[in-house]
Parts: structure tokens; sequence; C-alpha cells
């Protein structure tokens, strides 16, 4: 079994108000949401992936990572991910969701990434 990364840079949202303040009212960055349910939990499999990600891209890009727990979140374009063993990635800008990925696709998500963050201001 591997062992669990710690991913000190990832933001969390289990209730409706840390939803709104880590994806909704962000600002000039790009918010890649893993969509979990508690039965299934968050995409262990790309932990690693992500805290790669992050430690290349982070002084570049203005970029977050949340993973935000379905259960217990009343967002109504969340509720079709309740129950949901699949993994899901969802980006959004500006509050805006611009792209929803099934499954962990680290060649896709990384692109996206690249394409749609932000540059850090100087």
């Amino acid at each position: 079994m591997s062992k669990k990364v710690e991913l000190f840079f990832m933001k969390y949202a289990s209730t409706d108000d840390e939803w709104q303040s880590v994806v909704m009212e962000v600002k000039d960055t790009l918010v890649v949401v893993d969509i979990y349910n508690k039965i299934w939990g968050p995409c262990e499999v790309l932990a690693n992936n992500f805290l790669n990600l992050y430690y290349e891209l982070s002084d570049k890009l203005s970029l977050r990572f949340v993973r935000a727990e379905v259960d217990h979140l009343e967002e109504p374009s969340l509720a079709h991910f309740k129950g949901s063993a699949q993994a899901n990635f969802l980006f959004y800008l500006d509050g805006e969701l611009i792209r929803d990925v099934k499954g962990p696709n680290i060649p896709e998500i990384k692109e996206l990434i690249n394409t749609k963050a932000p540059p850090l201001q100087a």
C-alpha cells in the first residue's frame, strides 16, 4: 500500500461557506477541485502528481488546489457528484466552471493548468 502524501498546499471545502471562500470567491486564480464523497475519499492516486505540479508551477502560475467533500455541500451544481465513485476534477476561474475532467487523467489536468491558469503578477 502506498504512503499517504501530506498535501500542505491543498485547501479543503466541506461546508458551503468553505466552498464559497476557497472556490467561488477566488479571483485571478485557476482553482482545481478534486470532488469526492465520504465513502470513496479524495483521489489519492494523484496526490504525488498534485505535489509535483505545485512545485513545478506555483512560482509561475496563479493556481490553487482544493479537495471538496460533496456529501456536506448543498451547492446545486455539485448534486450529481454525490455517491459517485469516479474521480472528478473541476476547474474554476473567477467563480465560473470552465472544465470538468473525469478520472485521474494527469496529462489533461496538466495541460488545462498550463493553458488556463493566469500567470502570477509580479
